[in-house]
């Protein structure tokens, strides 16, 4: 149609990342013809690999509902409903058939870290009205969720469960893994248990990830948060530990590298 708008929540990790990180892409090896980046001084729009055009800065933590329509001639930003940037488009896209990625190029470069949700992709450009309802249903989605109970701790790696091959996960591309965990001192949340048990992601992309051949006595500290409240989980492929059917499972929501 030669026109789009792309929507999504986006929640940093980061309100400054040390490094450029792309959250959406629209490319594959020809080329990209859009994408959103987060910087140091906030997110950013990429139009057709020319020089990313700033748009506002963003907090740690926070989602912020976020709109970009392209035309053929201009852009417009808006951040939570409301028209924040625009401009001329600096070339007309090629808009060809390409991949959509989130996180990175699609190349696996410039990795951002953080959370992405509610995307949507219109092959038109919304009007401002139009873009003022997304963001109401985006923002009584989020008015709706109660935040997850987490628990962050330092902890020695007990045991954990085999990673399964590549072949034998198919048609998956990912697969979490449960591993056991001493706790060695609570650093926020509530937990008294001497240990805990943890899901991590051990393939992703189809690929295996180091963290899957980790070996007992292996310090850590997390970030989890109870499975029960990841439904989006649900039916995740694992591969689980032998252990009672009644022990408590957590999602690794983060880790600090140690």
């Amino acid at each position: 149609s030669g026109a789009c708008t792309i929507e999504m929540t986006v929640t940093p990790s980061q309100a400054t990342p040390s490094k450029p990180g792309v959250v959406f892409s629209f490319g594959n090896d020809e080329g990209e013809d859009v994408a959103i980046l987060q910087s140091a001084a906030g997110l950013a729009l990429r139009l057709s690999n020319a020089k990313p055009l700033a748009l506002f800065a963003v907090d740690a933590g926070k989602p912020v509902h976020v709109v970009i329509t392209c035309t053929s001639k201009t852009w417009t930003a808006y951040r939570d409903g409301k028209s924040v940037r625009s401009g001329a488009m600096p070339s007309s896209p090629a808009w060809k058939p390409r991949e959509i990625v989130l996180g990175a190029t699609w190349g696996g470069a410039e990795l951002w870290r953080g959370r992405i949700e509610g995307v949507a992709l219109f092959p038109r450009a919304l009007t401002a009205d139009e873009v003022a309802a997304e963001t109401a249903a985006s923002q009584a989605i989020l008015d709706q969720r109660s935040p997850a109970h987490l628990v962050r701790f330092r902890g020695t790696l007990v045991r954990q469960a085999p990673t399964s091959a590549l072949e034998a996960i198919r048609p998956y591309s990912r697969s979490l893994t449960a591993a056991e965990y001493k706790v060695d001192k609570v650093l926020d949340g509530e937990w008294a248990a001497p240990t805990i048990t943890v899901l991590h992601w051990m393939i992703m992309d189809n690929k295996r990830l180091p963290i899957a051949d980790r070996k007992p006595g292996a310090t850590v500290e997390l970030t989890v948060e109870p499975l029960e409240e990841h439904p989006q989980l649900e039916s995740s492929r694992r591969d689980e530990l032998e252990t009672d059917d009644d022990v408590d499972l957590f999602y690794c929501e983060s880790e600090l590298p140690r």
